[in-house]
């Protein structure tokens, strides 16, 4: 698209952010000011004056105008001109080859209070396999189970450095738990027949895990772990989804659910206390969506694989959704992505590559 381009559809998103403190850990703010440097490094602008007027040209052209946008370029332009604040701009890698062939999508899990990242997939032997990051280098792929063969991409959750949970369908059609506490516990049967994947978060604060399902009537199902399991229920039985749910928590009195409605259009469902209607978020996206919370400046990130098979982004901050964009024109995936965060600012995209490895997208 351009540097032009990029500039206006980043300003369309970012109304509302009217102070540099705020911009700093918007990602959209980090995007803006990584076109505005690539301008000067093209010689499109060449100071912090010209870097004003190229960004106010480009707002007057997306019909943003007033105060707002005037602080956030001239934010903008400081970071890229180094008129204050750090000059480390967070921006996207390339995508990265790090090996293996595996069936379906990734599972990805940030492990809290470390830097460790752990990646869990589905061989093409129907195994589960892993592969972590751990001290700033790869652990290669290692098979965790040769005995147990699972029919879906797994899910990860983490408590902590010393709990992992996995989830997957078994051959019966059941969801399955394999845990891990020092040491690989054996699979358990938690019973249900779904279609797809595993839906699930730990929520934040407590010792509870949700799980999501689409059942096999194409409705949402739910069951959970809080000193126990609580058997399956249905949540609605009104909602038609066609892919597996996606289900994020930001504490113990929040759950975001997002599915795929039967028009192709993207929904949201909230708990707050109690269950809201479904809405349209808008997107058309294949497959699932991955998703983040962040907490911190109360915004939530999704990611999806769009019809043209490339990735692409929305971000729900200041009480407003905004579009999809695309991120990435060039490399094309064949998996739904999954979605991590170390901190603020960082995020690792883990998605299958037309060759059937797995590959690394960051934003750091």
């Amino acid at each position: 698209m351009g540097v032009f381009g990029d500039i206006a559809n980043f300003f369309e998103d970012t109304l509302g952010i009217d102070e540099c403190t705020h911009n700093t850990v918007n990602p959209y703010f980090w995007a803006t000011v990584a076109s505005l440097k690539t301008a000067k490094h093209t010689k499109s602008v060449t100071d912090f004056d010209s870097c004003l007027k190229l960004g106010r040209q480009i707002a007057q052209n997306a019909q943003i105008s007033g105060t707002i946008s005037n602080n956030f370029i001239e934010c903008a332009c400081k970071k890229v001109f180094s008129k204050g604040g750090n000059d480390h701009i967070p921006v996207w890698h390339p995508w990265e080859n790090i090996g293996g062939k595996i069936k379906g999508n990734v599972g990805a899990v940030a492990i809290p209070n470390t830097n460790i990242v752990d990646l869990y997939v589905r061989g093409t032997d129907d195994t589960l396999w892993q592969k972590a990051w751990d001290n700033g280098k790869w652990i290669d792929w290692t098979q965790v189970d040769s005995g147990f063969k699972i029919f879906s991409s797994p899910k990860a959750v983490s408590s902590g450095p010393m709990h992992r949970s996995i989830y997957a369908v078994g051959a019966d059609g059941g969801v399955y738990h394999k845990y891990w506490d020092g040491q690989w516990h054996n699979w358990e049967n938690l019973g249900g027949k779904i279609k797809g994947n595993v839906g699930a978060v730990g929520v934040p604060g407590t010792n509870v895990t949700d799980l999501y399902t689409r059942g096999m009537d194409d409705t949402l199902w739910q069951q959970y772990w809080s000193n126990g399991w609580s058997g399956w229920f249905q949540v609605d039985s009104g909602f038609k989804m066609t892919c597996t749910p996606t289900v994020l928590s930001a504490n113990q009195s929040h759950r975001a659910i997002y599915a795929t409605g039967q028009d192709g259009n993207l929904y949201l469902k909230n708990w707050d206390g109690q269950w809201h209607p479904w809405q349209q978020i808008g997107g058309k996206v294949a497959g699932d969506v991955s998703g983040l919370v962040l907490a911190k400046i109360n915004a939530t990130d999704l990611y999806a694989r769009g019809w043209d098979n490339r990735l692409w982004q929305k971000i729900w901050q200041n009480c407003k959704w905004g579009d999809f964009f695309k991120l990435d024109a060039d490399f094309k995936i064949i998996s739904s992505p999954s979605v991590v965060s170390l901190n603020i600012n960082h995020r690792d995209v883990y998605a299958v590559g037309e060759n059937g490895n797995v590959y690394h997208k960051f934003w750091s």
